[in-house]
């Protein structure tokens, strides 16, 4: 029997083959891309609401994409680290449940878009992060573990490519003095 996670994603009923230490370790690494996930779903959910007005529907579907990818993205790490903390003497206080406080959202598209590239970068990270958790799991035969982080990872290049893709730069937001 299966056990149903909000957002669709389905875990299957072993435990991870990880030692409690090694996982703990994982679970102090799949945080810090919860809360900039978190966090790059808060900014998007901002811009998508700033521009509910907007008549050009091509950038409203384009925001609503990205955040239906970075939702998808937050559901995940959440899944990962419910998967990850079984049986484990560690509470993870989960950024889902408590949505952002006003004051931890940007004010402004311009400060959205620079927050965006912040939380794209921690994000980018995942491959460094994971790597020897991936490569722990291949040398224990924990195949449950490995398609996990294997799965986050493509995540992580999904949604930092569809950002990079189509929301310029910070730095092409600074402005030109032609004087």
């Amino acid at each position: 029997m299966t056990q149903s996670i909000p957002g669709k994603i389905i875990i299957p009923p072993y435990t991870s083959g990880l030692i409690d230490e090694t996982r703990l370790k994982l679970i102090a690494q799949l945080v810090p891309q919860l809360a900039a996930a978190s966090a790059l779903l808060a900014c998007l959910d901002v811009m998508q609401w700033q521009l509910r007005n907007l008549s050009f529907f091509p950038l409203q579907h384009l925001f609503q994409d990205m955040t239906i990818t970075a939702t998808r993205y937050v559901d995940q790490l959440d899944a990962c680290i419910a998967f990850s903390n079984q049986g484990a003497p560690f509470e993870c206080s989960r950024t889902k449940d408590r949505p952002p406080k006003t004051s931890e959202i940007p004010d402004g598209f311009k400060a959205c878009l620079i927050e965006i590239y912040a939380c794209t970068e921690t994000i980018a990270l995942a491959p460094q992060r994971f790597k020897v958790f991936i490569d722990r799991a291949s040398e224990h035969n924990d195949y449950a573990t490995r398609e996990m982080l294997t799965g986050l990872l493509s995540h992580s290049r999904n949604i930092n490519k569809l950002i990079e893709s189509n929301i310029p730069r910070e730095s092409s937001l600074q402005r030109v003095d032609y004087s």
